[in-house]
């Protein structure tokens, strides 16, 4: 399977900060977006419960800590700044590729491999 690209963007907003996870998707211009309140760092450790955890697995994270969110236009893949119409700002906390294990129309399963991240994650389309 190819390698798609995805960036997660710590977005700071008036209500507070959130994290979105941008998959490029292989057949169309926009992004795949999920949202979660949880910070990246946290969401490794929650689902890191084995101290003798070999780096090379992946960490498994459950779509429970993503909310599916509108499609984002392509530029997100890169963008760091402002946001239009006041929405705050975005910088990116990671990217790198991804590889789809499976999908339907409920879910998607991918792995995420960056410098930071190598993790194998469930997530829902719906």
């Amino acid at each position: 399977m190819k390698n798609l690209h995805f960036t997660i963007l710590e977005h700071h907003t008036s209500d507070g900060t959130h994290w979105d996870l941008l998959l490029e998707h292989p057949e169309t211009e926009f992004l795949l977006t999920w949202s979660t309140k949880t910070s990246p760092e946290s969401l490794f450790q929650i689902t890191h419960k084995n101290k003798n955890h070999n780096p090379s697995e992946p960490f498994i994270i459950s779509s429970s800590f993503f909310q599916r969110k509108p499609d984002h236009r392509n530029i997100y893949l890169t963008y760091e700044g402002e946001i239009s119409g006041g929405r705050g700002t975005v910088r990116r906390w990671d990217s790198g590729t991804y590889t789809i294990i499976a999908q339907n129309e409920f879910f998607w399963e991918v792995l995420l491999h960056s410098e930071k991240i190598n993790a194998h994650v469930y997530l829902d389309t719906s």
